[in-house]
């Protein structure tokens, strides 16, 4: 891929396509479910689970950068916690 974005600008990206998408995203999916946005393009997966929609978008784009977040509201301490095991969501 021609246009590796610093990681920064990849968050801003994807957030800037999460907006674009969310009307829809909101519509047609649960809160509960997480999207993987490819940032340059603005293509995006769907999944219940945020390893499922990584995989699903990264067959598709094998060199994209991809973007995740859920499609409802969770705070970056709840997500990160999940994602890597730490703090109080991973007591439970």
């Amino acid at each position: 891929m021609s246009d590796i974005l610093p990681f920064p600008e990849v968050g801003e990206r994807g957030s800037q396509w999460f907006h674009q998408l969310e009307p829809v995203l909101t519509r047609d999916f649960s809160a509960h479910d997480f999207v993987a946005i490819e940032v340059l393009s603005g293509e995006y997966a769907v999944a219940r689970s945020t390893g499922e929609a990584m995989r699903t978008l990264h067959r598709r784009f094998p060199a994209g950068q991809l973007f995740l977040r859920r499609i409802g509201d969770e705070t970056e301490a709840a997500l990160a916690a999940r994602l890597f095991d730490v703090g109080e969501s991973a007591d439970k």
